[in-house]
């Protein structure tokens, strides 16, 4: 049977399966909620007191991610997915959880971190209201965009003063053998990214 280490750590123990330089943790709390973690590379005492803190949390802060748009899945660990996204945020004592923004008349005053990743389909007025509505109040908001994809980052983020452009800086990618032409309409030549650039270069 195939045992996937990321989801079922337990059995990596049971059946003597090992993966290089990565720990599994488990706790069973009261109640037999069954909580567990890794490490890959463990290199710092710090990195195992957040993995500590993060099983025997009884305070975690809530991270609403929305869901419901095209948006990466928290439980894909593939390239476009949000998994390690997720683990990230839980090991840092964070309690994520997926929600369709449509489901809600509000945003709880719990939530301390509400996150947006690149949605593909647009967001109904009430949707967008109630993102206002909740940073209006003192809530936090996390934006991430894919350039081409949705011009929705951009309204979400109109109100709040910032101008989300359509600028993309290109990294090239080695032996793709394809030639790949960066147009930058506007940059900074303060920022160290693109204060090289003076028109639209090509990479190979």
């Amino acid at each position: 049977s195939m045992i996937d280490p990321e989801v079922d750590p337990l059995s990596l123990e049971k059946f003597g399966v090992t993966q290089q330089e990565t720990l599994h943790f488990s706790l069973t709390i009261a109640g037999g909620e069954q909580r567990v973690a890794r490490a890959a590379h463990l290199k710092s005492e710090d990195q195992l007191n957040l993995i500590l803190k993060k099983l025997t949390r009884t305070d975690a802060r809530v991270v609403l991610y929305s869901t419901g748009h095209g948006e990466p899945s928290l439980e894909d660990k593939l390239e476009k997915g949000a998994l390690f996204f997720k683990e990230a945020l839980e090991g840092e004592n964070l309690e994520v959880k997926g929600v369709a923004l449509s489901s809600l008349t509000k945003i709880e005053p719990d939530v301390s971190i509400l996150v947006i990743n690149a949605p593909r389909d647009n967001f109904t007025e009430s949707e967008r209201r109630l993102v206002a509505e909740y940073i209006s109040r003192g809530g936090n908001l996390i934006l991430f965009n894919e350039p081409r994809l949705s011009q929705e980052i951009a309204l979400l983020a109109k109100p709040f003063g910032i101008d989300v452009g359509e600028d993309i800086i290109l990294e090239p990618s080695p032996n793709t053998g394809l030639s790949i032409e960066a147009r930058v309409l506007e940059f900074s030549k303060d920022s160290p990214i693109t204060r090289i650039f003076s028109r639209g270069i090509s990479l190979t």
